[in-house]
């Protein structure tokens, strides 16, 4: 049966501003540029036309100052390059305007601000991810006390030479260069001078803090590693910080509907300390098997990914309820029962609401419209006897939404989605691993996640008259993995639950020396001695920078 479009709706900014969907993060990325850019303003309508790669190709053919002495053969290696190690491929079939074969771009790898001229509004959507990115950039420090310091480093660094006609290129990698000679043939879509994208303020506090302190610590870096390499590295670190950012939320979610507390300002989080949130009451516990292979520890992980889907699903219910609870509020107004200015903006107001004397009369009005849209008999029935079952109005409306035939399998679904995308599933910079089969879901730790980690674990900074103080700095492997499970919820060589036996603590030694081979083969570790205070993870640069 069909649900009316507020029966179908789900998102609910206050809880999350990105939408259930599968999400590329680098297009996320590349439409963060593109809010650094203008500020926070969104770009206004756009009828852009499709481009392809021919296109590009033909510009490049044109322009005999910047790409001379190019034959038919070389612009045909050139398109190649550019599609792929350059281009975000949407289709290659006439279904949206293309001749069958024809590459089209959503965009480009965002290796620079200016690549945002070719971003297609339509086919490079994120569904709410570079807003939230935005917002969560927007509150890093402020240095001078005006502009928060990532904003300006963003634009330093990806919007070098941008829209500057004498830039010599001599900063810039020859790719990126290229890419700027190229992209000087197109111009920037308008936006609005007026409107801004609304402030969002996330909802765990301790997530956006850490999420800025190891951008920050990854853009000392510049200068060090090439251009590309440490777009590799942002793109991870964001990836990795959304999975933990929407794990924290369901945790945040199921715990305050249930009765605990809502986590902003409670946590008190400093990006400095061993362990940044020590009084947060919803830490993660992600369990990642290194050995790889059937062992315990392959089980323990599996279970970590069961135990977090099923409170997904609890959290499907807890949104829910909110969102439900706010359309209430809005009814409230409607019907003169409420001032427009004494409308709940707040989850916590919002959630009180469940005890307001018109919550029974509102809910069993909505109950009895959405089974006056049910014509089939048997889901009839079944829905006929769920409001039989002597519940609230409330929890039987929501009851009813996620009976049979309805939302949760969707909403379900959506979500695995989601949490694939900024899991990294079955890539080398993620963390879930999917086998074939039986072989269902565990938690890993890809080899450039963990190389991203260590090269933000090896860099230390204070702050020293309101600037911070970059330095790199050799740590042991124990402290490492305390850093790991602190900071992030990550866990090596224990189990949040109880596991006590002597095959279990086996399993957590072999654990943790796979995570030291796991080092050693990407050459941040040398093995001198079994003494633990001699196991170091050296950093490959020694490097000392303020930003």
């Amino acid at each position: 049966m069909p649900l009316k479009k507020q029966d179908r709706e789900f998102l609910f900014p206050l809880v999350n501003v990105i939408d259930a969907k599968s999400i590329r993060v680098d297009r996320a990325f590349s439409n963060l540029l593109l809010l650094v850019k203008t500020s926070g303003r969104p770009m206004k309508a756009s009828k852009k036309e499709l481009i392809r790669i021919a296109d590009l190709t033909q510009k490049i053919r044109a322009d005999s100052s910047h790409f001379a002495g190019l034959d038919d053969d070389s612009l045909t290696l050139l398109a190649r390059w550019i599609e792929s190690d350059f281009a975000d491929i949407v289709a290659t079939g006439g279904g949206r305007g293309g001749a069958y074969g024809e590459p089209i771009l959503a965009g480009l790898k965002p290796l620079h601000i200016d690549v945002t001229k070719l971003q297609h509004p339509r086919y490079a959507r994120d569904f709410g991810t570079s807003r939230l990115l935005y917002n969560i950039i927007s509150q890093s420090p402020k240095v001078d006390g005006k502009t928060p310091v990532l904003l300006d480093i963003f634009r330093g660094y990806f919007g070098i030479g941008s829209r500057d006609d004498h830039y010599d290129g001599s900063d810039l990698d020859a790719e990126t260069l290229m890419l700027m000679r190229l992209l000087d043939h197109y111009d920037f879509d308008r936006y609005s001078l007026r409107d801004k994208e609304p402030f969002y303020s996330p909802l765990c506090v301790a997530e956006t803090m850490l999420l800025n302190d190891d951008l920050m610590r990854l853009f000392v870096y510049q200068g060090h590693v090439p251009r590309r390499e440490l777009l590799r590295y942002l793109l991870t670190i964001t990836r990795f910080h959304l999975a933990l950012y929407t794990f924290k939320v369901i945790r945040i979610i199921n715990g305050f509907v249930e009765g605990g507390p809502l986590c902003a300002g409670y946590c008190r989080c400093d990006p400095l300390q061993i362990d940044p949130c020590p009084n947060c009451p919803y830490k993660l516990d992600i369990f990642v098997d290194l050995v790889e292979t059937k062992s315990p520890t392959y089980e323990l992980a599996q279970k970590k990914v069961q135990k977090h889907y099923a409170e997904m699903s609890r959290y499907l219910k807890s949104h829910l309820r909110l969102k439900k609870l706010d359309e209430f509020a809005q009814w409230l107004v409607d019907r003169g029962h409420l001032l427009e200015e004494e409308r709940p903006s707040s989850l916590q107001d919002i959630l009180a609401l469940q005890s307001h004397e018109k919550v029974g009369t509102y809910f069993e009005s909505r109950i009895e419209s959405l089974l006056a849209d049910i014509h089939d008999e048997d889901n009839k029935d079944r829905y006929t006897a769920i409001s039989k079952m002597g519940l609230p109005a409330l929890e039987t409306f929501i009851e009813m939404l996620y009976g049979p035939g309805l939302r949760l399998k969707q909403n379900r679904s959506l979500h695995i989605k989601m949490l694939d995308s900024f899991c990294g599933k079955n890539q080398d910079g993620g963390f879930l691993f999917v086998g074939k089969g039986r072989a269902g879901r565990r938690y890993v730790l890809g080899t450039e996640l963990l190389e991203t980690l260590v090269q933000i674990a090896v860099i230390d900074y204070k702050r020293s008259g309101g600037h911070p103080e970059f330095r790199t700095k050799g740590l042991t492997i124990s402290d490492f993995v305390v850093w790991l499970k602190n900071r992030y919820g990550i866990l090596i060589d224990e189990f949040s639950e109880s596991v006590d036996s002597v095959d279990m603590a086996q399993a957590m030694r072999h654990n943790y020396q796979a995570l030291k081979t796991r080092l050693r083969q990407l050459g941040f570790y040398t093995d001198l001695s079994d003494a633990s205070n001699t196991q170091l993870i050296q950093p490959r640069f020694r490097v000392i920078s303020s930003q």
